[in-house]
Protein backbone atom coordinates (compact mmCIF):
# COMPACT_ATOMS: atom_id res chain seq x y z
CA UNK A 1 0.00 0.00 0.00
CA UNK A 2 1.34 3.84 -1.01
CA UNK A 3 1.10 5.93 1.94
CA UNK A 4 -1.07 9.08 1.08
CA UNK A 5 0.70 12.04 2.52
CA UNK A 6 -0.55 15.84 1.96
CA UNK A 7 1.68 17.83 0.30
CA UNK A 8 2.69 21.37 1.84
CA UNK A 9 3.91 24.18 -0.41
CA UNK A 10 5.91 27.39 0.26
CA UNK A 11 5.43 30.57 -1.38
CA UNK A 12 8.88 31.36 -2.58
CA UNK A 13 8.33 33.99 -4.90
CA UNK A 14 5.60 36.23 -6.48
CA UNK A 15 5.84 38.64 -9.42
CA UNK A 16 3.30 41.30 -10.94
CA UNK A 17 3.63 43.91 -14.00
CA UNK A 18 3.15 47.70 -13.14
CA UNK A 19 2.64 49.72 -16.86
CA UNK A 20 -0.60 50.52 -19.04
CA UNK A 21 -0.08 47.58 -21.61
CA UNK A 22 2.18 44.41 -22.11
CA UNK A 23 4.09 46.89 -24.57
CA UNK A 24 5.14 49.76 -21.03
CA UNK A 25 5.86 48.86 -17.87
CA UNK A 26 8.48 46.33 -15.43
CA UNK A 27 7.60 43.70 -13.43
CA UNK A 28 8.66 43.70 -9.45
CA UNK A 29 9.24 40.64 -7.39
CA UNK A 30 9.30 39.61 -4.16
CA UNK A 31 11.54 36.98 -3.12
CA UNK A 32 11.51 34.90 0.08
CA UNK A 33 14.97 33.84 1.26
CA UNK A 34 14.66 31.65 4.28
CA UNK A 35 15.68 32.80 7.70
CA UNK A 36 17.42 36.33 5.40
CA UNK A 37 13.58 37.12 4.92
CA UNK A 38 11.93 38.71 2.12
CA UNK A 39 13.18 40.69 -1.07
CA UNK A 40 11.70 43.18 -2.77
CA UNK A 41 13.11 43.59 -6.32
CA UNK A 42 12.17 46.79 -8.31
CA UNK A 43 14.37 47.51 -11.03
CA UNK A 44 17.99 48.27 -9.61
CA UNK A 45 16.24 48.53 -6.19
CA UNK A 46 16.57 45.60 -3.80
CA UNK A 47 15.20 45.96 -0.25
CA UNK A 48 14.65 43.82 2.47
CA UNK A 49 11.00 44.03 3.49
CA UNK A 50 8.90 42.86 6.60
CA UNK A 51 6.46 39.84 5.86
CA UNK A 52 3.34 41.45 5.91
CA UNK A 53 4.67 43.59 3.07
CA UNK A 54 5.38 40.66 1.02
CA UNK A 55 1.66 40.67 -0.44
CA UNK A 56 0.28 41.97 -3.24
CA UNK A 57 -2.98 42.08 -4.82
CA UNK A 58 -1.54 42.27 -8.20
CA UNK A 59 0.26 39.12 -7.88
CA UNK A 60 0.69 37.71 -11.48
CA UNK A 61 3.05 35.15 -11.33
CA UNK A 62 3.40 32.80 -8.31
CA UNK A 63 6.39 30.61 -7.42
CA UNK A 64 5.67 27.48 -4.72
CA UNK A 65 8.44 25.22 -3.19
CA UNK A 66 7.65 21.60 -2.27
CA UNK A 67 8.31 20.88 1.36
CA UNK A 68 10.01 17.66 2.43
Amino acid sequence: NQEIRKKTYKRIAFFYHIGSSENSGHFVAYTNHGSYGWYKHDDSHVNAIAPLNAVDSREIIILYELQD
